[in-house]
């Protein structure tokens, strides 16, 4: 991690308009893939997992891609408020410039409203946890076709 990417974080930790609690700041390995999550998952480690098995399935490893949330602590996305994302939105950006990635994802609702009402250069994916529901409208399959073809990834890597 740069030490600008190192000193945003900083003074992300400190900052006092975010909301109460611990903040998960972005990791990974900046300048290739860019995924924007909504905020950090109240059941991290079940997400985590299924995530990366989905995205390894596409060839995407563990220095191929840096994730970040809009926002930095656990909060309950249906009370989020546009205030509360135009904030965040100056710390997303400022994230972005450092990192510069070769592609940006935004998973899941929140993700994409926040992409559109930022004017974000980025693509959108449905978040992959929604994949888990029985009456979901895009099936694992479909969703690992379309990652890797925003990834530019050889879509043979993934199994059905």
């Amino acid at each position: 991690m740069s030490d600008e990417l190192k000193k945003l974080y900083e003074e992300i930790d400190k900052c006092r308009g975010c909301p109460p609690g611990t903040r998960e700041l972005g990791w990974g390995s900046p300048e290739k893939i860019l995924f924007i999550g909504q905020c950090p998952p109240a059941r991290q480690q079940k997400f985590d997992k299924y995530f990366f098995d989905l995205i390894e399935r596409v060839g995407i490893k563990d220095g191929d891609f840096f994730f970040t949330n809009i926002v930095k602590t656990p909060v309950d996305m249906n009370s989020i408020d546009r205030g509360l994302f135009s904030h965040c939105a100056q710390h997303v950006d400022d994230e972005i410039k450092l990192i510069k990635p070769r592609v940006i994802i935004g998973l899941g609702r929140h993700a994409a409203s926040f992409i559109d009402a930022f004017n974000i250069k980025a693509e959108k994916l449905m978040h992959p946890s929604s994949l888990r529901y029985p009456n979901s409208k895009v099936t694992e399959a479909q969703w690992l076709a379309r990652l890797s073809t925003l990834v530019g990834c050889d879509s043979e890597h993934h199994n059905d």
